[in-house]
């Protein structure tokens, strides 16, 4: 119900900001924004064509960061940072 009674005020504000990039945090996100894509795991770090001609990524939720702990090659947190490279080498791509 939350997630609906919110969906037209994330379209507005989508439409009115214009972003070039939006970072979908954790699978409710993941979802809502796509709704063939099924599993955070399997979506994150992979680019998706957005409303507006924006680009987004799927990220781990940062909840989900703070419950695991290691940042050894492979962990969540390590894959993150590498989504974060990622989204700043687009971000500067774009400028």
């Amino acid at each position: 119900e939350e997630k609906q009674a919110c969906q037209e005020y994330l379209e507005a504000q989508i439409n009115i900001l214009k972003p070039r990039i939006i970072i979908v945090c954790g699978n409710i996100a993941l979802n809502s924004l796509l709704p063939n894509e099924r599993g955070i795991t399997r979506a994150r770090g992979k680019w998706f064509d957005g409303p507006n001609g924006a680009k987004m990524i799927p990220m781990f939720h940062p909840s989900y960061l703070l419950r695991n702990d290691s940042r050894e090659k492979g962990s969540p947190k390590w894959l993150t940072w590498q989504d974060i490279k990622e989204v700043k080498r687009v971000y500067d791509s774009l400028r």
